[in-house]
């Protein structure tokens, strides 16, 4: 699989084709802590209470996962270890099983996964070095297809931007948003030329930060050290708008973002609330609905991914 590069001033893209519709409702979230690897099933409608499921599989407690994500073509939720460990792990509702390793060792905090249509799931990152270091100068990329892991796209023309966020904006363009050290920077990866073309840029510098799609309106782009704002780039456009703070309190970096039926909804470091971003453009806290407190709010951060309503209906 060979990728090339395209540097080019903006990359006009179809506000039309916005990401893919989940095939069924996903209304819970499937939380694990970052740093002991308990597994929550939380209802976001607040129907049911919080169901505990099985531990992520680890070698020790400081188990560190590096990405997670649902693959509906597995009906499983796949998690690869970070760190020192390249193992990798399918939950299928009722137990963990081991998937083939990715041969190399990912960065926990460091770590994009994203779902790429006909491809797979396709993982970037920097470079795991020793202990809880990572070299930052080395980028990883690799895709998963449900069976093996192949190589992924190379960085974009500007190098790799660590503590980035990554989004699939459509089933052939994904969009590496801001990091070190252009932090104002916009990419997009085009599958099918297999290049990347500069596409815009923040109006913030942002490293951090977290986006997500936000239907029919664009990508939302979330906080990031010591940045409270959010703002919405406009694909067709390459144009960016500030939109409003954060709420009162909340901590900007490392947010985790999803997008969850017509909206994003945003998981806040040492947060157990999550939040939902509304019409205004204001946040508001989702009812009856609570995060587990965990180890990883002073440690590694929590991983996360919408699964459908039928999946893992026993907790333990």
């Amino acid at each position: 699989m060979g990728f090339g590069c395209l540097q080019i001033l903006f990359l006009p893209l179809l506000l039309g084709v916005f990401g893919a519709a989940a095939s069924q409702a996903e209304n819970k979230l499937f939380y694990v802590d970052g740093y002991s690897g308990e597994v929550t099933l939380v209802s976001l409608d607040g129907s049911v209470s919080n169901c505990r499921l099985p531990d992520f599989p680890g070698q020790t407690k400081e188990v560190y996962p590096a990405a997670l994500t649902y693959m509906e073509s597995l009906n499983a939720v796949v998690g690869c270890e970070g760190y020192t460990d390249d193992r990798c792990w399918a939950y299928d509702g009722s137990g963990w099983s081991a998937l083939p390793s990715t041969g190399q060792n990912h960065c926990s905090w460091d770590s994009h996964g994203v779902m790429v249509e006909e491809h797979g799931w396709w993982i970037n990152s920097v470079q795991h070095l020793y202990g809880k270091t990572c070299q930052t100068d080395v980028w990883m990329s690799e895709i998963f297809t449900g069976k093996e892991w192949i190589k992924g796209p190379h960085n974009p023309p500007a190098g790799y931007a660590y503590r980035s966020c990554s989004v699939q904006l459509n089933a052939n363009i994904t969009l590496l948003v801001g990091g070190y050290p252009n932090t104002r920077g916009i990419w997009a990866f085009d599958w099918n030329s297999e290049t990347w073309a500069a596409s815009g840029t923040l109006n913030a510098p942002r490293y951090e930060h977290g986006c997500a799609l936000l239907k029919d309106k664009g990508v939302l782009i979330v906080g990031g050290d010591n940045a409270s704002t959010s703002e919405l780039y406009d694909p067709n456009t390459g144009v960016s708008t500030i939109q409003q703070d954060l709420p009162q309190g909340v901590q900007p970096a490392k947010p985790l973002l999803l997008t969850w039926n017509n909206t994003v909804i945003g998981l806040f470091d040492k947060e157990t609330l999550i939040y939902e971003y509304m019409e205004d453009g204001t946040w508001a806290a989702l009812q009856g609905v609570r995060l587990p407190e965990t180890d990883a709010r002073k440690f590694e951060p929590n991983k996360a991914v919408l699964v459908p309503d039928s999946f893992a209906l026993g907790c333990l």
